[in-house]
């Protein structure tokens, strides 16, 4: 089973390109038992130097190889950041980001860490809930899930319609090799078709 999210990261601006780390999960099923613990360094490492560079206010996403980076850094200095392979879609990955952020102000919203210089493991269980859920981009992105819905409806629509074309021309056989009709009656049915065909069509 694949594993899109890898990790999901909330950090702290302290000072000019320094951020210190808040919370942090891994979901590295998708990733060698052995490289794990190599995998975990390099994806530490990565989120706290994109976490003490990109800009605040602002929210994106940064390509590394194979890997993409979402972030959302807020005014106030909380960064968080999703870690995803790169077939991630980037609306999600943000969405992500502003959910997880928003969950955090729930729990810890009247907290000040303003007086923070280094690493605090705070309490935040909702991370790690929130990156299994996020696995699938639907769950982050509404937008992406309504798009899956109408995909779905549409594709059950032309099914339908394949079908009854299938059914009309089924009848259309049935007339042509029918004696009880006359002529004028399978002209009457061969034109009635077409002109549904050409409704069908628009």
């Amino acid at each position: 089973m694949s594993s899109p999210i890898l990790c999901g990261a909330l950090f702290k601006r302290v000072c000019d390109e320094n951020a210190a780390m808040l919370a942090l999960e891994y979901n590295l099923q998708s990733i060698n038992m052995l490289l794990r613990g190599k995998a975990k360094e390099i994806i530490r490492f990565g989120c706290r130097t994109v976490a003490g560079r990109v800009p605040l206010g602002q929210s994106g996403a940064i390509s590394y190889k194979e890997f993409m980076i979402f972030y959302m850094a807020r005014r106030d200095g909380l960064i968080m950041l999703i870690v995803s392979d790169e077939n991630y879609p980037a609306t999600a990955g943000r969405e992500a980001c502003r959910r997880i952020l928003d969950d955090f102000d729930i729990r810890h919203g009247g907290s000040d860490f303003s007086n923070l210089t280094s690493d605090a493991k705070i309490n935040f269980p909702e991370l790690r809930n929130k990156i299994v859920l996020y696995q699938d981009p639907t769950k982050a992105d509404k937008t992406m899930a309504i798009q899956s819905q109408l995909d779905a409806t549409k594709r059950v629509m032309v099914q339908n319609l394949d079908a009854l074309l299938k059914r009309g021309e089924q009848v259309d056989n049935l007339i042509e090799v029918s004696e009880d009709l006359s002529s004028a009656a399978k002209m009457f049915a061969k034109q009635a078709r077409k002109t549904n065909q050409c409704c069908v069509a628009m």
